[in-house]
């Protein structure tokens, strides 16, 4: 048979075409119960055969007929098949004017007008002609149904990705809190040098081992998940001291201060998702801390201009003293895996992952991230937000009237004083900054003696101890507050004279007015704010602590950490044992871990705080201690009703200081010092 005739040969009733004038055959009926469609054009570029799915594709189209010309076709496809919005008709038939030529295969996707999709795949035949199959047709109904399965397929693959890095994250973290933590408790024995430099090693070796697992499972999760953000009301001003108490002890051994400083005229409290917050700052200011070896760290948190009142635009930097990185280095240091290189900071260990998440979740927050640096000079890295203002919450404040209250300010640091004086002067006191304690000594040997005498604690430069018992013995009677950083406030208690006050530097705005408050007009601070402590160890009082831990190791852990300090600790191995124990001991604090057999953490949580509601009892903080949070998990542990959450292996600095905020709050009696 000719080819002519095989092209001139008889439509059949269905509207497909045969290969010859016969009726049907069993070669022509395969060809249309294939799922695919076919269709084949001669050399000459004219259609010779399609199947009944290739017609059912082109919804019948009444010119497609054996002989008709493939641009017309191309023509039909683009007019009334196919979903090209993408591309010009000009140029869309110029692309199917050429057939594919010899050994090769062209294959594409199209969207369908009516709804579904089909790929489409030609090759040219060995007589030159062109063969096209149309696979995976679908239509609209099977199409969604197919996305459908596939995004419950991702759904549990993400949650399976989500299950097992936290899986991970709380079987590597278990065994490090037990290596790292005793590890502090071994260094706090009495060890020769070889000893401390073995203990020290361990330490040290395993917080970098940490570091770099939270880097990986963080980034690990973000690529599974992408970057998760939570809305919830939250006090930024909170955030941001937080992160400063928790790098302070990274901070104390090298000399540098970690300096927060908040916008007084900005308003503390905003919707967002305060895990994620928390989590760009220790990146930022963690980084800022590893490469400065003296001076300081400054936070910043400052509001710009912005439209309306409910939304603010936030401008948070991270400045440090620090050796600085290169123009061409810093073009390159919010990349993926990416490391400084250069020789002064080959001796500081990490991923190069850190400043990558953080660009990922500022991105993610709709704000912007940058990096000013020199080398020698020091850095600035910052980053701005646009969120939603929550509800105002009442900020206290100093009513001094017509009373001129002197307040004298020693800090060695310059910047230091500087917020400080700021700070106190916009609260309307009169106040006078010293760099030394001999310029102080030298301006009360001409004055009237201060209301009030306010140290910046630097155990190096100066002490804040030293100094109050030596402004005692010049005769100065009026009250002193040492602000020092929370690692150093159970040692200075011990020493301090009488009248005299302790505050965990940095300060919350709410925290200092109280405590001013209380020290200058006799105001009894809120009992949630009593973080000021009188240094008289005898009215410390005995806290209760319940602990809440089911790993025997993380139990002796526990134990060793708080046998030295002036508390009673009640330890439990499960949720319902907590509940047992709280009620028959009402503690002033609870450490609650999460993953526990019988009753976990947050069902036992639950439970307290329902019992509180409902015999009228007063809020006892509840810290999670959970060794498979990843940062951006703490909303559910604030949900459940905890107060706050620290991720294992937890710090014996990070406990103290927990317990150092719980008896401040039962010390406090707002009458002044003893």
């Amino acid at each position: 048979m000719t080819k002519k005739s095989r092209i001139e040969g008889g439509e059949a009733r269905k509207g497909r075409f045969f290969l010859s004038n016969a009726q049907e055959t069993p070669i022509s009926r395969a060809l249309d119960a294939m799922a695919d469609g076919l269709a084949m054009f001669d050399a000459a570029d004219r259609l010779v055969f399609a199947n009944l799915p290739f017609l059912t594709a082109f919804n019948h189209h009444p010119e497609i007929r054996a002989g008709m010309a493939r641009g017309r076709m191309a023509e039909i496809a683009y007019d009334y098949i196919f979903e090209l919005n993408h591309v010009g008709r000009t140029d869309w038939l110029a692309e199917q004017a050429t057939p594919p030529g010899p050994d090769e295969e062209r294959d594409r996707s199209f969207r369908l007008r009516k709804g579904g999709r089909l790929n489409c795949r030609s090759c040219q035949t060995p007589d030159g002609g062109t063969l096209c199959r149309m696979t995976g047709i679908t239509s609209a109904e099977e199409e969604v149904e197919a996305q459908r399965r596939a995004r419950e397929r991702a759904e549990a693959e993400t949650r399976a990705k989500s299950t097992f890095l936290a899986k991970m994250s709380h079987e590597l973290r278990t065994p490090m809190n037990g290596v790292v933590s005793m590890a502090d408790l071994l260094l706090d024995t009495e060890l020769d040098e070889e000893q401390t430099l073995f203990a020290r090693t361990i330490r040290t070796s395993g917080e970098a081992l940490l570091n770099i697992i939270n880097d990986v499972l963080d980034f690990s999760k973000m690529e599974a998940t992408g970057v998760q953000l939570e809305q919830v009301p939250f006090d930024l001003e909170r955030c941001v001291h937080e992160v400063a108490m928790l790098l302070q002890p990274m901070a104390a051994p090298k000399t540098v201060s970690i300096v927060a400083d908040f916008d007084l005229f900005l308003p503390t409290h905003f919707i967002g998702d305060p895990g994620r917050f928390r989590q760009v700052l220790v990146n930022l200011a963690g980084n800022a801390v590893k490469f400065t070896e003296t001076g300081a760290v400054l936070i910043r948190v400052v509001g710009l201009p912005s439209e309306g009142t409910e939304r603010q635009l936030i401008s948070i930097t991270v400045e440090d003293t620090g050796i600085g990185i290169g123009k061409a280095q810093l073009g390159q240091i919010f990349g993926e895996y990416q490391q400084v290189n250069d020789p002064a900071h080959r001796n500081v260990e990490g991923t190069g992952l850190g400043l990558a998440i953080a660009r990922q979740i500022v991105t993610a927050m709709g704000g912007e991230i940058w990096a000013e640096s020199e080398p020698g000079q020091g850095s600035c890295f910052g980053f701005r937000v646009c969120l939603p203002v929550a509800e105002p919450v009442p900020v206290p404040t100093l009513s001094v009237g017509d009373r001129n209250f002197k307040v004298a300010v020693v800090s060695d640091m310059r910047l230091t004083r500087d917020i400080l004086e700021r700070q106190l002067a916009m609260l309307s006191l009169n106040v006078s900054g010293f760099a030394a304690a001999r310029d102080l000594r030298a301006w009360m040997a001409g004055q009237v003696a201060p209301d009030l005498v306010v140290i910046d604690h630097n155990a190096n430069t100066l002490n804040g101890e030293r100094l109050a018992h030596s402004l005692r013995v010049q005769g100065c009677n009026c009250p002193i507050v040492v602000m020092a950083p929370a690692p150093a406030l159970p040692t200075l208690r011990k020493n301090m004279p009488a009248q005299s006050w302790l505050l965990p530097a940095p300060v919350k705005r709410s925290e200092m007015i109280n405590s001013l408050s209380a020290i200058l007009l006799g105001k009894k601070a809120p009992k949630q704010q009593r973080h000021m402590t009188t240094a008289n160890p005898e009215n410390r009082g005995r806290l209760i602590v319940l602990a809440v831990e089911d790993n025997i190791t993380n139990q002796l852990v526990m134990r060793k950490i708080l046998e030295s300090e002036d508390v009673q600790l009640e330890q439990v191995e499960n949720g319902a044992q907590a509940v047992e124990r709280f009620n028959d001991l009402r503690p002033d604090l609870v450490f609650m871990d999460i993953c526990m057999p019988v009753m976990d953490g947050a069902e036992a949580t639950a439970i307290i705080r329902a019992t509180e509601d409902a015999e009228g009892l007063s809020h006892t903080p509840i810290i999670a201690l959970t060794a498979h949070a990843l940062p951006g998990d703490g909303g559910e542990f604030l949900a459940a009703g905890m107060d706050s959450h620290l991720t294992k292996p937890v710090k014996k600095a990070e406990l103290l200081h927990q317990i150092e905020l719980v008896r401040s709050r039962k010390t406090l009696t707002g009458q002044g010092g003893i």
